[in-house]
């Protein structure tokens, strides 16, 4: 994988679609080929982590070992943690 490097939004290369909409491409276009754009420079930083592989945000559940890209993603997991364990205090 392409080394991650630092999101900010002057390192995206800006275009403009009809309308004069500005548009982030994906910092790997040169890289990697990867043409995707996308309207803010979070979303394309978002997506850059796919190319990357990076997951920097663990699991907080004691003895979970499973990371995610994004804390949202990881507080939508914790809840598999929390309805496994009222399911088995319901039986």
């Amino acid at each position: 994988f392409p080394q991650p490097q630092v999101y900010d939004e002057e390192s995206y290369h800006n275009i403009s679609e009809k309308g004069g909409s500005k548009r982030y491409q994906c910092r790997y276009r040169e890289t990697i080929g990867c043409d995707k754009t996308f309207t803010t420079s979070g979303h394309a930083s978002r997506h850059s982590k796919i190319h990357t592989a990076e997951k920097a945000v663990p699991c907080t559940y004691k003895g979970c070992q499973k990371k995610f890209t994004r804390n949202d993603n990881m507080k939508q997991h914790l809840e598999t943690h929390y309805k496994d364990r009222s399911r088995s205090s319901a039986s």
